[in-house]
């Protein structure tokens, strides 16, 4: 499961085993922001028990992704593409053109 903080995923982690449930996995997006998408591919890889020739591979692609996510995707923040192109302002918001360049 993921939860908002570290904190907040120890208890969730608790009440979750007290009730008799088991934690495979947790991500918390406090640690997210710390080792990003990329560290927690080896806590993927480890807790899938993923082949280590895959790793690199894996990376790759989610250092791009991350870079998508964050700079061009839905997530950016309509503010901040406002201050890049103030033309966008009030619009529905189309991929940024910087994003292809990641391709």
């Amino acid at each position: 499961f993921t939860a908002r903080t570290k904190e907040r995923g120890r208890k969730m982690a608790d009440n979750l085993k007290k009730s008799g449930g088991k934690v495979g996995l947790m991500q918390d997006l406090e640690t997210l922001s710390e080792i990003k998408a990329v560290g927690f591919l080896d806590l993927y890889a480890d807790f899938f028990d993923l082949p280590s020739q895959y790793l690199p591979m894996l990376h790759n692609y989610y250092t791009l992704w991350d870079e998508l996510r964050c700079c061009c995707g839905v997530q950016m923040s309509k503010y901040w593409r406002y201050e890049l192109n103030p033309s966008t302002w009030g619009k529905k918001l189309d991929p940024h053109p910087f994003c292809g360049s990641l391709d």
